[in-house]
């Protein structure tokens, strides 16, 4: 080849590298070059500071500042619920029930004695003087029965109870085995002390206007109740010695009777209490030459005694 081809097949080859030059270097012809991610430093996070909760401390309080906040939150929520609810208007009525008891009771006779005693039959004429009853011990029960409503102070009560204040020996005149069984029917009177409203039952009546209306029963509840009665005696009494006795049976006689109760709760009450007895005792019996024998006197009986009652 001679040196006009060469030139020519070089012109050839340099024509074509230079249209290949813009695929390749492509910034040298004005093409924009795609943004390369440049690292970034890693920003340090600060942690959020804690919200506090309603009604809990701040970390930042001390102990009695947070109570303080406690408290005042606890108030908050109090007028909250109050203001809720709606305003509720009572009327009071107070019930006064009825009351039924039953007690057993044991304690002391003491001072007992039959006055006046005269002989009967072929003794009659025969005085005999006073004779002192022994002191002896005491046991019964009974039921009852206060009122209802504005009688409520007053009840009725019926009362059994056993003695045997003995006759004492007296000089030359022996003693004698005596027992006296009581049947009362007493009045009987209160009062009341230490009382408290107790609630018996809540009716509602009728809401609006925001207002509810509501009826509460109440009823008085006393600890301690005093109490005085008297009422009619029916005496049995039988009178012995030496194999030989008589009685006298049915006898109409007072009973009198003060007392205190103290309810422990309102059925369960414990008492004490003092009885006053008066009789007038006739006794007879068949003489050893068919005729009738006897005394009579007076009966009189102290007697203190306790006991529980229950009440319902």
């Amino acid at each position: 080849m001679n040196d006009a081809g060469k030139m020519a097949v070089h012109g050839t080859m340099l024509m074509v590298l230079w249209s290949l030059m813009p695929m390749g270097s492509p910034v040298a012809h004005g093409q924009p070059v795609p943004p390369q991610p440049v690292p970034m430093e890693p920003v340090p996070i600060q942690p959020a500071p804690p919200q506090p909760v309603p009604g809990q401390p701040s970390p930042t309080m001390t102990p009695t500042e947070a109570e303080r906040a406690r408290e005042a939150e606890q108030l908050k929520q109090a007028e909250r619920a109050r203001a809720a609810e709606p305003e509720v208007k009572t009327e009071r009525i107070q019930v006064r029930p009825s009351e039924t008891y039953v007690a057993g009771f044991g304690g002391y006779t003491f001072g007992g004695k039959i006055s006046d005693v005269e002989g009967t039959g072929f003794l009659s004429g025969l005085n005999l003087n006073d004779r002192d009853l022994a002191d002896s011990g005491v046991y019964g029960g009974k039921v009852g029965h206060f009122f209802g409503d504005r009688m409520d102070w007053l009840g009725v009560e019926m009362e059994a109870f056993n003695t045997t204040p003995h006759v004492e020996q007296q000089g030359l005149v022996p003693g004698s085995h005596l027992r006296v069984t009581t049947l009362a029917f007493n009045l009987i009177g209160r009062l009341k002390l230490g009382c408290e409203m107790k609630t018996e039952r809540t009716e509602p009546r009728s809401r609006r206007e925001g207002i509810r209306y509501e009826t509460r029963y109440e009823r008085e509840f006393c600890r301690l109740q005093p109490y005085a009665g008297v009422g009619l005696g029916v005496f049995f009494a039988n009178l012995s010695n030496n194999g030989n006795s008589v009685s006298d049976n049915a006898v109409p006689g007072l009973n009198a009777l003060a007392g205190v109760r103290y309810y422990f709760t309102e059925r369960v009450a414990l008492f004490a209490e003092y009885k006053y007895n008066y009789a007038v005792f006739d006794a007879s019996t068949s003489g050893p030459f068919g005729g009738a024998a006897g005394f009579k006197g007076d009966y009189q009986a102290n007697h203190v005694v306790g006991g529980l009652s229950f009440h319902f």
